[in-house]
């Protein structure tokens, strides 16, 4: 189990699409909290929204809430240049909520990554629900959070030292 931070590093971003509908922007995705508006594609060809945070940001997990595409690879990278990307996660499984069957992925990287860009890659695929789009009711990246009992107690197998003031 573990905490993401409590700052939403999306929140704040610059948001660009490969498309996107009249009504549903691409900046709905920086609201997480709000998946009820989402970003939508006008097609299920290959899409993308790329989070653009104007300096290296660190980040080491991205929750997407709300889609309704079953696969996905998250991406990132210095530059808004995505033949190689620094950081690909290869294409990742979505999975619908067992409480409420909404469809959303949690992605913890492997190692923090301090970069600029993030790009929410969306491979050609029929959607969950028929639609003729692609919908992201948003994007969550930040950093896993110490549990504050950890940052005093530490954890099970640490090493401590100790040492003792003596007056001469």
């Amino acid at each position: 189990m573990f905490r993401l931070s409590a700052i939403n590093k999306t929140a704040t971003a610059t948001i660009t699409a490969s498309t996107q509908d009249a009504t549903y922007l691409a900046v709905n995705i920086r609201t997480p909290q709000r998946p009820t508006l989402p970003a939508r594609t006008t097609a299920i060809t290959d899409s993308w929204w790329v989070i653009d945070h104007a300096t290296a940001t660190p980040i080491d997990i991205v929750g997407l809430i709300g889609t309704n595409f079953t696969a996905v690879k998250i991406q990132m990278n210095a530059t808004d240049s995505w033949g190689a990307p620094t950081y690909d996660s290869g294409t990742l499984p979505i999975a619908p909520s067992p409480g409420h069957g909404r469809y959303h992925c949690i992605h913890r990287l492997a190692a923090q990554q301090n970069l600029r860009f993030t790009r929410i890659f969306v491979p050609a695929q029929a959607t969950t629900d028929g639609a003729g789009y692609f919908r992201l009711g948003g994007v969550h990246e930040g950093v896993v959070a110490t549990p504050l009992e950890e940052q005093i107690n530490g954890v099970e197998g640490m090493l401590y030292t100790s040492s003792q003031a003596t007056s001469e």
